[in-house]
């Protein structure tokens, strides 16, 4: 037999209050955006502009499907004559420019790819 039965009550009426009581946790938000620049790091987060990656296969390793990739005007190599594959659905941007067209294959025979903002 319970002594108090109503300390029960008392004790999850009071649980219950304190749980109400908390605020809850803003949700997540996925990254959708990542940034190249010639100055970066392929360790950064390359989340914001002031933490680039170095590469744009970097950024790609980091970068979901659907997402957005800003490359910061310079020059960019790769190893032999692949600067980067494209091996998702990602919007390349070069910064002050209209998102780059899908190409199947952007060939170059120095392995080299520069990328100029226009004016």
């Amino acid at each position: 037999m319970n002594a108090h039965p109503g300390l029960r009550t008392a004790l999850l009426a009071l649980a219950v209050t304190m749980m109400l009581m908390v605020p809850p946790l803003a949700p997540v938000q996925a990254i959708t955006t990542w940034y190249v620049a010639p100055g970066g790091n392929d360790g950064n987060a390359c989340t914001s502009e002031a933490a680039p990656c170095a590469t744009i296969s970097g950024a790609l390793g980091k970068a979901a499907a659907g997402g957005t990739i800003k490359i910061a005007t310079g020059t960019y190599t790769g190893s032999g004559v692949q600067v980067v594959l494209v091996n998702k659905n990602i919007t390349l941007s070069v910064a002050g420019t209209a998102p780059l067209p899908r190409r199947e294959a952007m060939p170059s025979s120095t392995g080299r790819m520069s990328a100029v903002a226009s004016q």
